[in-house]
């Protein structure tokens, strides 16, 4: 028996506030996600639109299967005013978006 089954047997299980944000499809550490309001950033190279698909889906599929095993979860989205396209402060913040995220193909909702 896993961890998560143990601890089903007493009370359900809700995930909340996952995302798909990671420094890994960013291409440079993010400092465990401090926003560009906090740090400027002096890296400008992106990663090619293929590897973050890669990334983000993979990353979508493992917490998928996991939070699958649970009572239930909830994606955490922020509604994202910020330019991700043009702004490159910004690069790799839209991961935060469930809208994005699915309209970019990082995310599959069946």
């Amino acid at each position: 028996m896993n961890k998560i089954e143990a601890v089903k047997q007493f009370v359900p299980i809700v995930v909340g506030e996952w995302s798909l944000f990671n420094s890994l499809a960013t291409g440079h550490s993010t400092n465990g996600g401090i926003n560009p309001t906090q740090v400027k950033f002096k890296e400008t190279e992106k990663q090619k639109d293929e590897y973050v698909l890669l990334i983000n889906r993979e990353l979508w599929n493992l917490q998928g299967e996991q939070w699958s095993r649970v009572d239930g979860y909830f994606f955490w989205s922020y509604k994202m005013n910020s330019d991700m396209v043009n702004d490159q402060d910004w690069y790799g913040w839209d991961t935060w978006s469930l809208e994005r995220s699915v309209n970019k193909k990082w995310a599959i909702i069946e």
